[in-house]
């Protein structure tokens, strides 16, 4: 600017010179675990920016409440609508009339891209919650945020397929090693689209945890071993190897192999996701009457997604699961780790081969 000189600019401020304490703007990170760490002032004039206002969480606006109690204060938010619930949600909604509020139509948009807008709307059609929020400015209309629906589960928990549909297909195997001292560690077996009963493992040591793992591996022989190898799990990947098993290690924070995922946790799941509710799939069905260990559809139904600031699709985190209900979703996140990585499927023509004759007379 020209008149640049005027201020100072560092990582976290920019002041003007000759009143820096009562002339700036401040650039605060906010924390849901920390939230008094993003307290509002109450100073003579103070405006207040968020953007991307539907991701922050709603104890960051309730800090910010207080400071709107100096007359004059100001509060202004940005964001594409992408959930249903929050404070975003209800500036449009519950307190609508103490907000004046704007809603933009990118096909009215003049610097829009036409052309992307209608791409877009051919693709995921117009009244599909992803083009309302990030091509007319509306709000989703489905339940906010659910990766998987209560009434796929239960569909396919009783749902019963024939043996010949799943029989000859590869064995997967996933193992969800436990971080917290109330959740259990647990293997999964799914073969095509049937998942076999999850196997809930007694709290050990990680040693005990392995050796575990490697029975069911021998009894099972699954074409493929995925075992979540992040925190603690990491010794359970060890100790397999030592013992000349042979497993893939699954970091649910690493990088996905499709851009669409904030993660790799949220890619399994969303593959999850798709075996469940776009086509017939076999899940085994929680035992009848209560008990102090989560069904899998309470954990399957558990988990909420919602988009970065870039469009990426993220999960909430198991440590906010753990907050909210007081578990980790151990079973399904052994269920999910079965799609970490595809695995080729048997072919049919392998199935007939002729069987080749060697010069010693053996086959």
């Amino acid at each position: 600017m020209l008149n640049g000189h005027w201020f100072d600019w560092t990582a976290t401020k920019f002041a003007y010179k000759q009143s820096p304490e009562s002339w700036y703007a401040a650039a605060t990170p906010w924390s849901e675990n920390n939230p008094d760490a993003f307290a509002g002032t109450h100073d003579k004039h103070v405006l207040v920016i968020f953007d991307e206002a539907s991701n922050i969480h709603d104890v960051i606006w309730e800090k910010i409440d207080g400071a709107m109690s100096t007359r004059g204060a100001m509060w202004i938010c940005f964001g594409n609508p992408t959930r249903n619930t929050g404070r975003f949600f209800e500036c449009f909604h519950k307190y609508k009339e103490w907000w004046t509020t704007r809603q933009i139509d990118s096909r009215s948009a003049k610097h829009a891209d036409k052309v992307w807008v209608e791409r877009f709307i051919a693709q995921f059609g117009l009244d599909a919650d992803r083009t309302r929020y990030q091509i007319l400015g509306k709000f989703p209309e489905t339940e906010t945020g659910k990766l998987i629906s209560t009434s796929a589960v239960i569909r396919a928990q009783k749902t019963q397929l024939e043996p010949e549909s799943w029989m000859l297909m590869p064995k997967v195997m996933g193992v969800d090693v436990a971080r917290f001292g109330d959740n259990f560690s647990t293997i999964c077996i799914r073969q095509g689209r049937k998942v076999f009963p999850i196997q809930v493992l007694p709290k050990m040591d990680l040693m005990a945890t392995a050796h575990h793992v490697a029975e069911a591996i021998k009894k099972e022989r699954p074409t493929q071993v995925f075992v979540d190898g992040s925190g603690i799990g990491a010794g359970v990947v060890d100790r397999l190897r030592q013992l000349n098993f042979s497993v893939v290690d699954v970091n649910g924070g690493n990088q996905s192999q499709n851009p669409r995922f904030l993660n790799k946790r949220a890619e399994m799941w969303w593959g999850l996701k798709e075996f469940i509710e776009d086509s017939e799939c076999e899940l085994p069905p929680d035992p009848p009457g209560k008990s102090n260990i989560t069904t899998l559809k309470e954990e399957l139904t558990a988990v909420s997604y919602d988009y970065t600031d870039k469009g990426r699709i993220r999960l909430d985190r198991k440590e906010d699961l753990v907050k909210e209900y007081g578990w980790s979703p151990d079973k399904g996140d052994s269920v999910a780790l079965t799609f970490a990585y595809p695995i080729a499927d048997f072919s049919e023509d392998s199935m007939h081969l002729e069987p080749e004759l060697f010069e010693d007379g053996s086959f």
